[in-house]
């Protein structure tokens, strides 16, 4: 939705097109980009009064309606970008492997193979691409962020006093390795060796929808070695017609107050997302796999260093000083953990600015929303020159 607005700001005609428009929950559009029901498009035809697009842009594998959609773009001979938004790394192919089997013998790899180009957001990703023998054009722009702009309202950080909080904000599924986290976070916050900080003060914060069940697998597991859960009944599902019904007043007295080490907040969006990343000291990723993981570069937006897995394409945090990349075990996670919680309020947040600083100048929307364009405009043969 942020590219699309953007793309809107550049007087670009754009619509997004999506199964069900009914049951849309979050990513209100700032510039009402028109937002239609994919079988619209699929029982049109090319003609002076039905709709046509010179690029179809799809986003995501796996779901028949996209092969359908790939069946009506070359009757309509128009160019095709493709985004696989990681869904062709080694570890998202080998998931549930059984499940993705005829898809890609039937259709998903010689819709692939019909791509005009590909949209990639790391050289990471590139790599996965170019492994499976896709050889059309690659094009690395990368997901960007939206600047904060204000302080949430009645809000200081004097409130938290003298707690502190590391921040997960994603998906909570099998390939972010929570698990591993949670295990990571209980070793340090009970560990025997000595430390310069309170230990009890430091809370575990998990935003994000519960996919596959997998919330109360992570429950019960942190549960099972001796930390304190606290769930959330709100923010799951779909959020439609209440996507700020988590308020934040509420929110803050939850995470401050309760008496819990590890919080699943369920998803939260505007004022109750901003919320949490004001709170939070540090963020982190531990994921198996990431094509490029946007919540990275939002927390660091924020001012919020990070420690992400080296199984994402972030060495940058590192080479930026303004977090830890490392290896996605218990060993690796909790000592990234336990460098972090270490350092004093003042030096995470000097990491922290050092990484706003430098999404600031590379990851806005704008700048993102120019690079796609000319994209675009290179799949069309339009030669324009663009001002980055």
């Amino acid at each position: 939705m942020e590219l699309c607005d953007e793309l809107k700001t550049m007087g670009q005609d754009v619509s997004i097109a999506v199964n069900h428009p009914d049951e849309l929950d979050c990513y209100p559009s700032r510039n009402a980009v028109p937002i239609i029901p994919i079988a619209s498009i699929l029982t049109s035809r090319r003609s002076y009064d039905s709709v046509s697009y010179d690029i179809v842009h799809i986003h995501g594998l796996w779901s028949f309606v996209l092969h359908q959609v790939v069946q009506w773009s070359m009757r309509q001979k128009t160019p095709i970008i493709w985004s696989p938004h990681g869904m062709l790394a080694p570890w998202a192919m080998a998931h549930k492997r059984w499940k993705k089997i005829l898809p890609w013998i039937i259709y998903q790899k010689a819709d692939l193979k019909n791509a005009t180009c590909f949209h990639a957001t790391s050289d990471l990703e590139v790599a996965w691409i170019r492994n499976l023998g896709f050889s059309q054009p690659c094009k690395i722009v990368p997901l960007g962020t939206t600047l904060p702009t204000k302080q949430t309202q009645g809000f200081s950080l004097k409130d938290k006093g003298t707690t502190r909080i590391i921040l997960f904000i994603g998906r909570i599924y099998p390939v972010k390795n929570l698990d591993t986290l949670i295990r990571a976070f209980q070793r340090v916050k009970f560990g025997q060796q000595p430390s310069m900080f309170n230990r009890q003060n430091w809370k575990l914060v998990l935003t994000g929808p519960d996919q596959a069940g997998h919330l109360s697998e992570l429950s019960t597991l942190a549960t099972s070695i001796g930390l304190k859960v606290w769930e959330s009944n709100k923010g799951q599902g779909n959020m439609k017609g209440s996507r700020d019904s988590w308020i934040t007043d509420e929110l803050r007295d939850v995470i401050l107050h309760t008496n819990a080490d590890v919080f699943f907040t369920g998803a939260l969006f505007e004022s109750s997302k901003d919320f949490v990343y004001r709170i939070a000291d540090f963020f982190a990723l531990p994921s198996y796999t990431e094509n490029f993981a946007g919540v990275v570069v939002d927390a660091l937006a924020y001012g919020i260093p990070c420690v992400v897995s080296k199984n994402t394409p972030w060495k940058e945090v590192e080479d930026e000083k303004c977090g830890f990349w490392v290896e996605n075990d218990i060993d690796g996670l909790a000592d990234a953990l336990l460098r972090m919680m270490s350092l004093s309020d003042e030096e995470r947040q000097q990491m922290g600015m050092r990484g706003h600083d430098w999404v600031s100048k590379k990851y806005t929307w704008n700048s993102v929303g120019l690079k796609m364009l000319g994209v675009y405009d290179k799949i069309l043969g339009i030669q324009k020159e663009r001002s980055l």
